[in-house]
């Protein structure tokens, strides 16, 4: 097997278009990078489509079991958390989606749960509330995945 090592690849006919597999790839000078999306007629922002932050983490506990971009997780009192992302988002415009079990055992009976970026104190760039609240009270779910699209600062 061939191996190429190299610090920088720059296009032939156009120097910030490589191809790879008959996939077109196009550089930016702003660091964006577009790639065809699936079935090759349309091109995808890659940055664009990449989780900027996520949790894994259960309400009884102030430690995440996995997460990426976050600080700290905030206790603000039973079944309401704010989460604190370690870079900032450029806006306030970012998109969090939360799944949970929006109860404190192992089941996952779903019903009204889970409203990240509420205003339980005030949505930042760097931090959004969350709330769980099950058969008529706020509760600290057990199993909670939120997941942070949006542009970083």
């Amino acid at each position: 097997m061939s191996e190429i090592k190299t610090d920088k690849l720059t296009g032939v006919g156009t120097a910030s278009t490589i191809t790879i597999a008959n996939n077109e790839i196009v550089g930016a000078s702003s660091g964006n990078i577009t790639i065809p999306g699936e079935g090759g007629t349309v091109k995808t922002n890659l940055q664009q489509g990449l989780a900027k932050h996520w949790i894994n983490f259960d309400m009884a506990s102030a430690t995440p079991r996995d997460s990426l971009n976050t600080s700290s997780l905030v206790d603000y009192q039973v079944g309401q958390w704010f989460a604190n992302t370690t870079n900032a988002f450029s806006t306030l415009n970012y998109c969090i989606n939360m799944t949970t079990n929006s109860y404190a055992g192992d089941s996952f009976q779903l019903g009204p749960a889970g409203a990240p970026k509420t205003n339980l104190g005030g949505d930042t760039t760097s931090k959004y509330g969350m709330w769980i609240y099950s058969n008529g009270a706020y509760v600290d779910a057990k199993y909670n995945y939120l997941l942070g699209h949006g542009d970083l600062a």
